[in-house]
């Protein structure tokens, strides 16, 4: 638990994660980012469409994103399921097969989902894949990250992406100001774009 050993009077940045007022935070717009998501798979014809997430008890800035896609869906109409767990991925995956069996396995009733991360909805169009159901033909997937492990990388996946360059130069820039004695952002929230990839209809 690193929360006893940040204090105000030591030099640090947090990237993703509130600690107190006085502390720099730095983030991308996962608020947003949940809303766009919402939007862009009911512009692509969902009629219902659901959130998946596997997250960390300790609360964090990834949780926004479940609150902005619950906002766009409440704000327009949009028939939409949660299927969270703040907990084990061995949990997570007992609920999500239970999930995919409800909902998918003998008939399709939500066609368009969005994952809190990239690595998320690459294990769900796996889990899909199993009961041949077809993606984006079937049910449509954006994920949130955008991240390439590599220059030479193409984002395959539908995604929220987030300015990982951005966010890093942001924290840097931040932490040397506050060694230096500089005033400082407190709050740092970076904008987020839409990828459109292989996983919705283009």
């Amino acid at each position: 638990d690193i929360d006893k050993y940040v204090s105000e009077k030591i030099p640090f940045v947090s990237i993703d994660r509130y600690f107190s007022k006085n502390i720099t935070y730095v983030s991308s717009n996962n608020f947003e980012g949940g809303r766009l998501a919402a939007e862009k798979l009911s512009e692509l014809g969902c009629e219902k469409i659901a959130y998946i997430g596997r997250g960390s008890k300790i609360n964090n800035a990834t949780r926004k994103r479940k609150d902005g896609f619950i906002s766009y869906c409440e704000e327009n109409g949009v028939n939409y399921e949660i299927c969270e767990l703040l907990g084990s991925a061995e949990e997570f995956n007992k609920i999500l097969d239970r999930f995919i069996i409800d909902n998918f396995k003998d008939d399709i009733k939500i066609q368009g989902i969005f994952a809190v991360t990239d690595e998320q909805a690459i294990d769900f169009i796996n889990k899909l894949d199993k009961y041949n159901i077809k993606v984006p033909q079937e049910v449509q997937v954006i994920g949130f990250d955008g991240s390439k492990s590599s220059v030479n990388d193409t984002i395959k996946i539908s995604t929220i992406r987030q300015p990982i360059e951005l966010i890093a130069e942001k924290a840097v820039n931040s932490l040397i100001d506050i060694i230096n004695n500089k005033n400082t952002e407190k709050e740092i929230i970076l904008p987020i774009t839409y990828i459109n990839g292989s996983t919705t209809k283009r």
